[in-house]
């Protein structure tokens, strides 16, 4: 459970970081384009955690702290929600994360890293 608590106190200040670093470097024809970009990726991020099953998160955590292996299948759950959790964050910096997640290649990656680990 340890893991979700630092994965999310990771986000929001990157998150709040990235919202000010974002309106701060818009100028005022940029401004438009950065909350446009921000609205779909919101929109899409949504759409992405209504899909899941939110409660993976919560039976991995139980379940990795009782030492249990847990399958591939649901370490990808977990990293899809977490990238939808990305997305609905504002900022760049968020829905590079959110990115990285939800792209196919790089979460097959990072789940044969997590599976080595394990």
């Amino acid at each position: 459970m340890a893991w979700i608590f630092w994965t999310f106190l990771v986000l929001a200040p990157a998150s709040i970081f990235d919202l000010i670093f974002l309106l701060s470097l818009s100028s005022r024809s940029w401004i438009i384009f950065a909350v446009l970009s921000q609205l779909i990726l919101f929109a899409f991020g949504y759409w992405r955690l209504k899909k899941s099953n939110v409660n993976d998160l919560f039976f991995v955590a139980a379940e990795s702290q009782k030492g249990t292996r847990i399958v591939k299948e649901m370490w990808g759950e977990v990293l899809l929600i977490i990238g939808a959790i990305s997305f609905i964050l504002p900022g760049f910096i968020t829905a590079f994360v959110g990115s990285i997640l939800l792209f196919t290649p790089t979460r097959l990656l990072l789940l044969e890293l997590i599976d080595q680990s394990q």
